[in-house]
């Protein structure tokens, strides 16, 4: 893993902690041919097992919406910085 990827990765993973605790859920989701396609060229690039690619699209979905950085904002009382 890259220093670029490992960062991503912490970043991810702290913001997602902050966001859930510790806890965890599974999810059962269905993707078309053509969709799982895609997310299996994204293997190796953006995590190395079926669940970690989905798990860091969605994240970085979320990320790209703003809406993890208004939950850790809610989270921490509204509080800047």
């Amino acid at each position: 893993m890259d220093l670029r990827a490992f960062v991503t990765d912490m970043f991810i993973n702290k913001c997602t902690t902050r966001i859930l605790g510790d806890s965890m859920r599974k999810v059962q989701v269905t993707f078309t041919d053509e969709q799982w396609e895609i997310i299996s060229k994204l293997r190796g690039k953006m995590g190395s097992s079926d669940s970690e690619v989905v798990r860091m699209i969605v994240l970085a979905w979320l990320a790209e919406k703003s809406i993890i950085a208004s939950a850790i904002k809610e989270a921490d009382g509204g509080k800047k910085g």
